[in-house]
């Protein structure tokens, strides 16, 4: 048993309105989240850059682990520059909890494509929707017949 129905997961640059939407629409539907906004995380000043990376690693573990299924808003990939080297992926935090999110709980809205489309799983299946109500509104048939939606396709 979880202590919350989903976590949610999404780059704040990006998605912090459309995160706090889907908080307000699950929270009038009933469901419980876990969402950064509602649970800072705090070192203090004398934590090292490393101490204070793997302290928010557990942080969001923790929280990913109390939850039943992740809402996982897309990410993308960052290239840096190197002088005189090959650019290099740089892995932000929102990467770090999809590596952290198990298949069978997780549900990916890909919110920026047109039409915005979800996922779940490890299934190729997408499912469109017009806006995070319905977004929701098929992830509650999802996790309602998780063995036919989430199965690998």
């Amino acid at each position: 048993m979880h202590d919350y129905d989903f976590f949610i997961s999404y780059k704040w640059a990006k998605y912090k309105a459309e995160a706090g939407q889907i908080l307000e629409i699950l929270k009038l539907k009933g469901y419980s989240a876990w969402i950064d906004q509602e649970h800072p995380f705090e070192v203090g000043p004398e934590a090292s850059s490393a101490e204070a990376d793997r302290k928010l690693a557990e942080h969001l573990r923790r929280g990913m682990e109390s939850c039943d299924y992740v809402i996982f808003f897309e990410t993308s990939t960052q290239m840096a520059m190197v002088m005189n080297g090959p650019s290099r992926r740089v892995n932000g935090w929102q990467e770090r909890e999809l590596d952290m999110a198990e298949a069978r709980r997780l549900i990916v809205l890909y919110h920026s494509s047109k039409p915005p489309v979800l996922t779940f799983g490890q299934n190729k299946n997408t499912f469109e929707y017009k806006d995070l109500n319905e977004a929701f509104g098929v992830i509650l048939k999802g996790i309602s017949k998780p063995d036919d939606y989430f199965r690998q396709s």
